[in-house]
């Protein structure tokens, strides 16, 4: 698995990136999937973290 990150924007509390997953199955075919990610961060801290992706084609 390996991701390459797209792009990254923060507001106030708030960061978002966004980018591919490029992951190798075991029969050594290829597939790649894009996600994102949004997180908040509270006095130095990461209080939420969410990760979306749609893994379907896995």
């Amino acid at each position: 698995m390996q991701h390459t990150i797209s792009g990254i924007w923060e507001g106030g509390l708030t960061a978002f990136c966004d980018g591919l997953v490029h992951h190798t199955r075991k029969d050594l075919s290829e597939h790649d999937v894009p996600f994102a990610t949004r997180f908040e961060v509270q006095d130095g801290k990461i209080t939420d973290y969410r990760i979306y992706v749609d893994i379907s084609g896995l």
